[in-house]
C-alpha cells in the first residue's frame, strides 16, 4: 500500500544561532528522521519521533568476541600432539558456538 503523497508548499523560515542549529542537526541525527524538515515537522506537531540508541558496552562486547574467535582460529596451528590437538579442537569448538549463540541473541535483542 503506498503513502499519500503530502503537498507540502507553505514555507516557515526562523533564525537560530549557530549553536542552536548545530543542536538540532545533533538531535535529527539521532533519530530516524531523513531530513530536519521532516524532524522538525514531528517535533513542532508533538508526533512520535524515533530515536536510535547505541549501547557502547555490547559493542565493545561484540568487538572482544570477533578478537577472540581470531585468536581460537590460530590455536590449532599451534605445534601440539594429536591427542592436544583434538582435544584443543572440541574446547575451540564448543567456545565458537557459545560465542556464536551470543551474537545471535545480541543481534536479535537489537532487532
Amino acid at each position: 500500500m503506498k503513502k499519500a503523497i503530502k503537498n507540502i508548499n507553505t514555507c516557515l523560515s526562523i533564525y537560530l544561532t549557530p549553536r542552536e542549529c548545530e543542536d538540532l542537526h545533533q538531535r535529527m541525527l539521532a533519530t530516524t528522521c531523513r531530513s530536519k524538515s521532516e524532524f522538525v515537522r514531528k517535533v513542532l506537531f508533538k508526533k512520535p519521533v524515533r530515536v536510535l540508541i547505541r549501547n557502547e558496552t555490547i559493542d565493545d562486547m561484540i568487538e572482544e568476541l570477533v578478537c577472540l574467535r581470531r585468536e581460537l582460529a590460530t590455536l590449532p596451528n599451534k605445534l601440539l600432539t594429536e591427542e592436544e590437538s583434538s582435544h584443543l579442537q572440541s574446547i575451540v569448538s564448543a567456545i565458537k558456538e557459545k560465542i556464536n549463540q551470543l551474537a545471535d541473541h545480541v543481534c536479535k535483542s537489537k532487532l
